[in-house]
């Protein structure tokens, strides 16, 4: 899905710009560039979950925009790290997986 997220004027949502069929570099970059030019110069920021195709279809592109990760993303990111960080230390001091009751399971309890 393509968003234009920038703010609009009266709290109006965000706005639907195109759905595009696939998850590659490839058709993301061949939509951006059946875009006309003014299009082109309006982008100024992209933001994208992390996959690597998208990214890279955006610089060959629009060279001028920056790319980000959008929010959502970010905080899955964190989420998955903060897990793995917990299993880690589960392990080393248990030897084994987490149980209802372990001291790590307590969400007061930080990496």
């Amino acid at each position: 899905m393509i968003i234009d997220l920038t703010p609009r004027s009266g709290g109006k949502p965000a706005r639907l710009v195109d759905m595009i069929p696939g998850r590659s570099k490839k058709v993301l970059k061949a939509w951006l560039e059946s875009q006309d030019t003014r299009f082109h110069l309006n982008v100024k920021t992209v933001a994208m979950d992390g996959f690597t195709g998208y990214k890279n279809a955006v610089r060959e592109v629009l060279a001028g925009a920056a790319t980000v990760m959008d929010p959502f993303h970010v905080v899955q990111l964190v989420g998955d790290k903060i897990t793995q960080c917990r299993q880690r230390l589960q392990h080393a001091t248990l030897g084994r997986r987490g149980r209802k009751g372990d001291p790590l399971s307590r969400p007061d309890v930080s990496c």
